[in-house]
């Protein structure tokens, strides 16, 4: 008789709670986004006008090394609009950026989202999102922004970078 039993291990590379700040959060465009720490979360918001779509985005400056088997994991309020969820990151022993988008509909709840990184496809041929932080080479950026102008509320409680390795092993 012959039992394959499949084990998911999972670690931590790296985590944000925000329990001492919205770390490195910055916008791009003209429209003007409050962001707030409060109670371990990041609090994004914005009322622009009808020609400007409100977005933000920020950095993880760390010495970490990405692979296939990694995932991205945030638990975010999505109130106002849908959300475009948009990350970069460089794989470890590559030059260029990948890149994915993920829409997330607007909820009253928290929202767990699960972007495994192997989802994500080269960037190519521009020096976005590099061109934001002169000077440093970040392992990941994450941009978030709205379709359409108007209201921007957004909640951030945390964000994960969790590798995922699969063992097998039969008796």
């Amino acid at each position: 008789m012959l039992f394959l039993y499949l084990f998911t291990i999972t670690t931590i590379l790296w985590q944000k709670n925000f329990t001492d700040g919205p770390a490195t959060m910055s916008q791009l465009f003209d429209s003007k986004i409050d962001v707030c720490h409060k109670d371990g979360k990041v609090i994004l918001k914005a009322e622009p006008g009808l020609d400007n779509f409100p977005n933000a985005w920020f950095y993880l400056d760390e010495n970490l090394a990405f692979t296939d088997k990694d995932v991205l994991e945030l638990s975010m309020k999505v109130e106002s609009c849908e959300i475009r969820l948009r990350y970069f990151y460089r794989k470890e022993g590559k030059r260029e950026y990948y890149s994915y988008v993920h829409i997330i509909s607007p909820d009253t709840a928290y929202q767990k989202i699960i972007l495994p990184l192997d989802e994500a496809r080269p960037f190519y041929g521009t020096e976005f999102p590099e061109a934001l932080t002169p000077g440093k080479k970040p392992v990941l950026y994450i941009f978030m922004s709205s379709d359409i102008p108007g209201m921007f509320d957004v909640e951030i409680d945390w964000i994960s970078i969790i590798r995922r390795e699969s063992d097998k092993e039969e008796k």
